[in-house]
């Protein structure tokens, strides 16, 4: 009876073992966190005119930067202008580089109003055509966009650009019958 227990008190024991390599092996095998390293958001420009509100920039600090170009009512010719910037590299976690991913999207309603929307990562990265629309009579503009490409290990900045234009009797709202700008930047 003793030398059956023997055994299996070795097996459990060599049991243990495996189990403990394993566990180590797992707990020191290196992880790569983030594929992307987040830099600084920049607002280049942030100007509006006539009766059109200054834009809100938020940035998350994860990837993703929110523009809300808010409210601007019938009243006086208006023009709204934001630029921003925004830096971040892409880390050798395996091979040579990450497929990045460039997601862009917004939801506003207006009437008499032009709106522009360009975005590109630089240098050699993704880019979303030039988003540029009117409307005449009350509508929704808006887009949802995602465009991507693999980039080497390195440094890269994302620069998107956000228009509005309207008529003395158009309106534009960015804000609660539509959805913020949203500019994404994500590995794949």
């Amino acid at each position: 009876m003793s030398a059956k227990l023997g055994q299996a008190w070795g097996k459990m024991q060599m049991s243990k073992s495996i189990v403990g390599a394993t566990l180590a092996i797992v707990l020191l095998t290196a992880v790569p966190a983030f594929a992307i390293v987040f830099g600084n958001l920049r607002v280049l420009v942030n100007r509006a005119t006539g009766d059109a509100p200054q834009a809100l920039v938020d940035d998350d600090g994860f990837g993703t930067t929110t523009v809300d170009m808010g409210v601007a009512d019938a009243g006086r010719p208006a023009v709204s202008v934001v630029a921003l910037r925004r830096s971040f590299r892409v880390e050798r976690l395996s091979g040579r580089g990450e497929r990045v991913g460039l997601a862009r999207s917004f939801t506003t309603e207006a009437n008499g109003t032009r709106i522009l929307v360009n975005s590109i990562i630089v240098p050699n990265g993704p880019r979303i055509p030039l988003y540029n629309q009117s409307a005449r009579g009350t509508r929704f503009l808006g887009e949802d966009r995602f465009a991507s490409r693999f980039l080497r290990a390195g440094n890269y900045t994302l620069i998107s650009t956000i228009t509005y234009i309207k008529s003395r009797n158009g309106f534009w709202d960015n804000s609660v019958s539509g959805s913020p700008h949203t500019f994404t930047v994500s590995a794949i």
